[in-house]
């Protein structure tokens, strides 16, 4: 069982909504390129509503630092849940249907206020989207557009990586290179066939980035509480996986990065790595990306000077203005 073998990766020792200070607001918005917050701007007052799981905030908050990053820098405000909140999918597929339901219930009524206290701010809220194959299971079951109200339009569910490449311009000299991308068994890309979203997320980082992506198949044998639950499965799961990256690794550059679209792979994904003695870094995609974007900018240790940007105390209405350039 890996909770009482070996060692794993650990989580750090604050999570997204505590290294985000949400107590000082919850609505980002991007100064606009002539100066102004973009809510001076009525053209601009869009916002997408990002949820960031556990994934994205207890297990890894750089996925979730990341993935606001990103999301910020396509110009939209970002609005995150006041308090951490869990998809429930764990539990569906562990066969508790009635805990699911409950989470889910808690979910819908935190989600709808959050979207409602926006709309009263003057934010018109056009998506909700997520960075976790497993959190894109849970929000669907959540119908989204009900989540706006009676008459309040459609609200589009979008994973970050689909969202932001249908707004960034395609940097073909971003990163030249050969990137080995692990396929999640729960894509995360919304709107298409289960096995068609790997190919999806890996022609989205391709066209982003200019980087010839490797697709690495098979599961990572971490899968939520899989592991937990029955790791005699998810050990032979995870062996086959060591074996496809192990031959895989044989001609890749050594310390260059594994992405993965999901942060329990990158979980999953760290682990066998540790047991294989492979020093490299597991990145999601969202970080991998961002990092490309705003190292040149900030330099290598661009997530520091980011949270400095983010860290101002909200106005009044609970908005917290973010310069990006500079």
């Amino acid at each position: 069982n890996p909770l009482f073998s070996g060692k794993g990766p650990e989580p750090g020792y604050r999570n997204l909504y505590e290294a985000l200070h949400l107590e000082r607001g919850n609505i980002f918005v991007p100064r606009s390129g002539d100066g102004a917050p973009v809510q001076e701007n009525t053209a601009l007052k869009e916002a997408v509503l990002y949820f960031p799981g556990c994934g994205g905030s207890l297990l890894s908050r750089t996925i979730g630092l990341s993935a606001l990053g990103l999301l910020l820098r396509t110009g939209v405000a970002v609005i995150l849940p006041e308090a951490h909140l869990c998809c429930g999918y764990p539990l569906l597929s562990s066969g508790a249907d009635a805990q699911f339901a409950s989470n889910m219930a808690r979910n819908k009524k935190a989600l709808q206020a959050t979207i409602a206290c926006a709309t009263k701010r003057g934010f018109r809220v056009t998506h909700i989207v997520t960075a976790c194959g497993s959190c894109r299971e849970g929000i669907e079951r959540l119908e989204p557009s009900t989540l706006l109200g009676e008459g309040g339009g459609e609200l589009v569910h979008l994973d970050v990586m689909q969202f932001v490449q249908g707004r960034m311009d395609a940097n073909p000299d971003l990163f030249k290179g050969n990137v080995l991308y692990h396929a999640s068994c729960h894509p995360e890309w919304v709107g298409v066939h289960k096995v068609k979203g790997v190919q999806k997320q890996a022609g989205a980082i391709a066209r982003l980035t200019g980087a010839v992506i490797e697709v690495s198949p098979g599961c990572c044998g971490e899968s939520g509480m899989g592991a937990i639950a029955s790791p005699l499965v998810y050990n032979t799961l995870r062996k086959r996986k060591m074996d496809v990256l192990e031959a895989a690794l044989a001609d890749y550059p050594a310390q260059s990065p594994i992405l993965v679209g999901c942060p329990s792979c990158k979980v999953g994904i760290t682990r066998s790595l540790m047991a294989m003695h492979e020093r490299r870094p597991v990145l999601h995609t969202v970080e991998w990306l961002a990092t490309l974007l705003f190292r040149e900018r900030w330099g290598e240790k661009w997530i520091r000077v980011f949270r400095r940007r983010i860290a101002p105390s909200a106005d009044a209405q609970g908005v917290r203005i973010v310069e990006l350039d500079g």
